[in-house]
């Protein structure tokens, strides 16, 4: 799946979320939004097992549906950038996500 930085999971349903007596859940810790509403996870390289498995409904390499949702709706700005590995969209960044960054060290 590929991430478009809406925030939800972090939000929402992020491991560790489990204050039941809440209406509203609490943000995850590591959340961090930059300009236009962009989410980004302060520890990215090492989130938890969840967060890294987590697909939202989304196949390999397809684009998240909640995120796609947030686009539409115009809660976070469109992508700027494609992945110089896959083309795959990403905001302010070269790679879409640490995998294709190894791949693209890898092969250098």
């Amino acid at each position: 799946m590929v991430c478009l930085r809406c925030g939800w999971c972090c939000r929402n349903i992020w491991p560790g979320n489990n204050n039941e007596e809440l209406d509203v859940p609490i943000p995850c810790p590591n959340l961090l939004e930059i300009k236009g509403n962009v989410a980004i996870c302060r520890i990215y390289k090492s989130r938890p097992v969840q967060c890294q498995k987590e697909h939202m409904g989304a196949g390999e390499g397809e684009p998240c549906m909640i995120g796609l949702q947030a686009v539409d709706a115009g809660t976070i700005p469109r992508p700027t950038n494609k992945c110089m590995c896959c083309g795959d969209p990403c905001y302010d960044t070269t790679f879409c996500s640490d995998l294709c960054e190894k791949r693209m060290i890898e092969g250098l």
